[in-house]
């Protein structure tokens, strides 16, 4: 059974799913928070029944499942082993409680960060007293998790990140000429692409790149929001600053994955769309101030700017810049075969 609560783990799960089919092995997912919503016509999905704090349970991953209904879905289902993300307080319940029922039980760890930056790993960290198994995107990770007192004499495995995978299937399904033209580009127009997000101090870091994206004239700037807005707020600062090279992507109309295959390079906030970047060898520029770092930045993977100067350069740079990659930090490949290889030998375990 997968218990999945974000988009992060959802995405790895997706591409899990197609290697258990390959496998023929049986599944479940239990959905909750925004993962629901992903989840919500999968014929496998299992209907989480109505409480009175379902919304808040969707809105603050703080937000325990009652007690009543955490019983009720183990009593309804004996899976063999939980495979879950750890973003919620809900997703260790269950974690616990399944556990206790005697199912082997294997975290999903799907960010490439050092897990003790992560404050939205607390309310699982702080509930979960029964895990099996960890899986970690990368060596590097694994070397972070060993200093959790809580969790290093757990099996920790180093399984790549599967959500990466999505990437490769857009990929050989987009066509550049076609995007090109549908974005009235010349095949000599160099690209640049800002996939958009949002926290507190996303707005000054967009400010800093439009600024940035005046001082690069003769590079074309593609911008994607994040799906949870509509845009406006690119689309007001794009306006104040006059950019003629800058335009708006609008929602539903390309993805960002298959924007980012006829871009030279990726400028961001703090997504993680600068990891899948790096996977398909794309440069990769944070825009954020000089206080933030992550994964990337700190192997010399990815740079950072945080003026509108530090960001031309570094945008300039970008394009011409050797192609990066992701296996410097000891990730496998073919992540989603190697979780899927590893759930069937349990299974195969468990069955003797």
């Amino acid at each position: 059974m997968f218990i999945a609560y974000d988009q992060g783990e959802s995405n790895a799960f997706i591409q899990i799913e197609k290697q258990l089919i390959k496998n023929n092995i049986s599944y479940k997912i239990l959905a909750i928070g925004s993962a629901a919503t992903i989840f919500a016509s999968h014929p496998n999905k299992i209907e989480l029944p109505s409480f009175n704090s379902k919304d808040a349970l969707n809105k603050d991953r703080t937000t325990r499942l009652p007690d009543d209904i955490v019983n009720q879905i183990t009593r309804s289902y004996g899976p063999h082993i939980i495979y879950s993300g750890m973003a919620s307080t809900a997703q260790a319940q269950l974690i616990n409680l399944f556990s206790q029922q005697g199912s082997y039980t294997i975290a999903f760890y799907d960010n490439f960060d050092d897990p003790a930056k992560q404050r939205y790993l607390i309310p699982f960290m702080l509930e979960t007293n029964a895990l099996d198994e960890l899986h970690v995107p990368s060596n590097a990770t694994h070397n972070r998790f060993l200093t959790f007192p809580a969790l290093n004499k757990l099996n920790i495995i180093v399984t790549g990140q599967p959500a990466l995978e999505g990437w490769d299937e857009v990929y050989r399904n987009t066509d550049t000429t076609t995007i090109r033209q549908q974005l009235g580009l010349g095949p000599a127009n160099h690209v640049i692409l800002f996939a958009g997000e949002y926290d507190h101090d996303y707005e000054e870091s967009f400010n800093v790149f439009i600024q940035a994206t005046k001082k690069l004239p003769h590079i074309k700037f593609a911008v994607t929001h994040h799906p949870k807005y509509d845009g406006q707020l690119e689309a007001d600062i794009i306006k104040k600053y006059k950019c003629s090279n800058v335009f708006l992507i609008p929602k539903g109309k390309m993805t960002t994955a298959m924007l980012s295959k006829v871009a030279l390079a990726i400028a961001t906030h703090k997504s993680t769309v600068g990891a899948l970047a790096l996977y398909k060898s794309k440069p990769v520029v944070y825009i954020a101030d000089d206080n933030y770092s992550n994964f990337l930045i700190d192997a010399g993977l990815a740079t950072k700017a945080s003026t509108p100067e530090k960001a031309a350069k570094a945008l300039s740079l970008a394009i011409r810049s050797p192609l990066p990659s992701l296996k410097s930090l000891g990730m496998p490949d073919f992540p989603a075969q190697v979780i899927a290889n590893r759930i069937k030998t349990k299974l195969q375990y468990l069955a003797h």
